[in-house]
């Protein structure tokens, strides 16, 4: 089974702290859905905070030259959403039709969500009827504050590009890790990305929970400061110049020690989630920059007695012959390659 296929031209679109990545994925007649374009710009400190963009102007100028870096051929713009301010919760609803069920969430959510419901984005995802009461879906209420994603609307409409469609990240992760031997059986799918870890469990590709814990790379990062005696732009050089496995000994052992809490933190996610359904992972699969390492890799798969494997760079997506495959796999671009792919949008 093979990765869904994109159905048009959109350019999936992932802001870091440190650099904003752009994919464009097309189909391939043999190969089946391929990266075809992929561009990487830096940011300065400050431009992209915790997944946020705090300056539109800056990032906005920072769009144009990836456009023109990466030779796009579409200004239609797929955004995530993935950090902290949102949300994501099992909920059961009334069996109506889409718009009617979104029409109904603000109210029927509102006491669960961290922040006023007039200023969220809510949507709601169905995965089966509910097994007792007929007429009623189980499925995920995803909510996101609406500020957090109308400062990155800005900033592409700064750069003359077109917002076309809005996703939740860990939904786009599924569609590039989830398939072939991993399209079968209850898989956690544990992303760290620069400011959040999500843990995204799925059955046979159906998302059934997701939960972002508020810790990533940046907190990697600021440990390893203090560890190595290094400032913020000389470890970020060091990150960006190479792959985990070619870390030097002290830098691997930094970096294990560094993401031990988080490892802990995905840990207990998944055992609540287990012991909470009476149900069993089957696989652990761990994706991201960091999981690289052979010594966060050690940290995390030592936690779990599942079979723990780690995810490839670009999932099940093979690259274009003019894609760098070493920058990629520096780069960890998947949650652009799977906003790249599909997904229902929130505007």
């Amino acid at each position: 089974m093979s990765p869904l296929k994109a159905p048009e031209r959109v350019v999936g679109i992932d802001f870091g702290t440190s650099s904003v990545r752009g994919v464009e994925v097309t189909t391939h007649p043999k190969k089946g859905p391929q990266v075809r374009r992929f561009a990487r710009i830096a940011l300065p400190t400050g431009a992209v905070e915790d997944g946020e963009v705090m300056e539109p102007n800056t990032v906005g100028d920072a769009l144009k030259r990836l456009w023109e870096k990466g030779r796009f051929s579409t200004n239609k713009v797929a955004l995530g959403v993935g950090n902290q301010r949102v949300l994501v919760r099992p909920f059961t609803v009334d069996d109506q039709p889409p718009a009617r069920v979104r029409e109904a969430l603000p109210a029927l959510v509102e006491e669960i969500l961290p922040f006023r419901a007039e200023d969220a984005l809510i949507d709601f995802y169905p995965i089966e009827p509910h097994p007792s009461d007929i007429g009623r879906v189980n499925g995920l209420v995803v909510a996101a504050a609406k500020h957090a994603i109308d400062e990155a609307v800005r900033a592409i409409r700064i750069a003359k590009l077109r917002t076309h469609r809005v996703d939740l990240i860990p939904f786009a992760l599924s569609r590039v890790h989830l398939w072939g031997e991993y399209s079968n059986g209850t898989i956690a799918l544990i992303y760290q990305a620069p400011s959040s870890t999500t843990v995204l469990i799925a059955t046979n590709r159906v998302p059934r929970f997701v939960r972002i814990i508020p810790a990533g790379d940046e907190d990697v990062s600021t440990h390893m400061q203090q560890v190595l005696g290094k400032d913020l732009e000389e470890l970020s050089t060091e990150f960006s110049s190479r792959t985990r496995n070619q870390d030097p000994g002290h830098f691997k052992q930094a970096m294990g020690e560094a993401s031990e809490q988080i490892a802990k933190a995905a840990h207990g996610t998944v055992a609540y989630w287990a012991n909470s359904t009476g149900q069993s992972i089957d696989t652990v699969l761990l994706s991201g920059r960091n999981m690289h390492s052979p010594a966060v890799f050690e940290r995390f798969s030592s936690l779990f007695d599942n079979d723990t494997k780690l995810a490839h760079p670009t999932g099940g997506f093979s690259l274009h012959e003019s894609i760098n495959a070493e920058e990629m796999r520096i780069a960890a671009p998947s949650a652009a390659i799977g906003l790249a792919t599909g997904g229902d949008s929130w505007l």
